[in-house]
C-alpha cells in the first residue's frame, strides 16, 4: 500500500510518496440457508475488523481539486463494519414471479471530526455514523419474445 505524508525539506513543503503503509482486514462469518419447497432464503452474519493507514494516496488524487494532506496516522479504514446482518431469498409468487427480498443491517462507517480549516480535531475515525439499515426488493417476471420478420409477439 502507498501512503502519503507531508515532508518538510528546508522550509518548503514537499509532499512524501512511501510504500510503508499498512492495512488489515480480518473477518468471522455464519451463514445459513433454509428452503422450503421453491422458496429459499439465506442470513448471514460477519464480524470484521479493518485497521491501517489512513492517508492512502488514492484519498487524495484524483477526487479532490485542493486536498489538505496532514501527518499519516493509523486507525480504523473507511469501510470498517464489525458486525454486519444480511437476510435475502427467493421467492416464487402467483403469475410467474419472482420476488428477491434483500435486508442489511450494519454498524455505522467510522468517520473523523473536522473543523472549518479541515483539520482534524482528536483521533481520526473514532466517532461512527448511525447504524446502517436497508431493505431492497426486486420482483421479475419471466416471458418468452418471439421476433419473426421484423415483427415481435410476447407468449
Amino acid at each position: 500500500m502507498t501512503s502519503l505524508s507531508p515532508g518538510f525539506h528546508r522550509s518548503s513543503g514537499t509532499l512524501q510518496l512511501s510504500n510503508t503503509g499498512d492495512d488489515s482486514y480480518r473477518e468471522f462469518q455464519l451463514t445459513a440457508r433454509y428452503q422450503v419447497r421453491r422458496h429459499l432464503l439465506n442470513a448471514s452474519y460477519g464480524r470484521s475488523r479493518a485497521l491501517g493507514d489512513l492517508n492512502d494516496v488514492n484519498q487524495f488524487f484524483g477526487n479532490l481539486a485542493q486536498p489538505v494532506i496532514q501527518p499519516n496516522a493509523r486507525g480504523r479504514l473507511p469501510f470498517d463494519a464489525p458486525n454486519r446482518f444480511l437476510l435475502w431469498g427467493t421467492l416464487v409468487a402467483p403469475w410467474k414471479l419472482t420476488i428477491v427480498p434483500l435486508y442489511e443491517l450494519h454498524t455505522g462507517f467510522p468517520y473523523s471530526v473536522q473543523n472549518e480549516l479541515r483539520a482534524y480535531i482528536g483521533p481520526r475515525n473514532v466517532d461512527r455514523f448511525p447504524r446502517f439499515s436497508s431493505f431492497d426488493v426486486q420482483i421479475t417476471r419471466r416471458f418468452r419474445c418471439r421476433c419473426a420478420r421484423g415483427t415481435c409477439t410476447r407468449e
